[in-house]
């Protein structure tokens, strides 16, 4: 039994997520030290597919950008961690589903790389230049 419950949230799109990973990472060198900034922020989320357009908008074009919230709560309620991201291009969607499967459920899982992610009460901006789409 999971012990944690974690949520999206984009505008009135809030679906439960089935699964969550933050990645927040920097090269290093031949030594093992650090040899570049930090760069936070790839986002990966996995949810019940929804008839809601959002998703599938968002990852088809390339300049959109979206805000929104991560929310960890224990199953009793008591929020864990907040991550909000700002100015987030959806950079990858899989939609998944298996009829074979005692669960039949149809999966979508999306990657997000935001602009600017805040885990908590810690901040960070990847201070990106801006880009224009032609």
């Amino acid at each position: 039994m999971p012990s944690f419950h974690a949520q999206l949230a984009i505008g009135p799109f809030k679906p439960v997520l089935d699964s969550f990973i933050l990645d927040i990472n920097q090269d290093i060198d031949s030594l093992g030290r650090p040899s570049s900034r930090v760069f936070a922020g790839m986002i990966t989320m996995a949810f019940n597919t929804s008839a809601d357009p959002l998703v599938a908008e968002w990852m088809f074009s390339p300049s959109k950008q979206l805000s929104g919230t991560v929310t960890i709560r224990e199953l009793e309620g008591q929020t864990l961690k907040t991550i909000h991201f700002t100015n987030a291009y959806c950079v990858e969607m899989d939609e998944f589903f298996d009829g074979t499967a005692n669960t039949a459920k149809m999966t979508t899982t999306i990657t997000i790389s935001p602009e600017k992610i805040t885990v908590g009460q810690v901040k960070h901006d990847n201070d990106w230049a801006l880009i224009e789409y032609t």
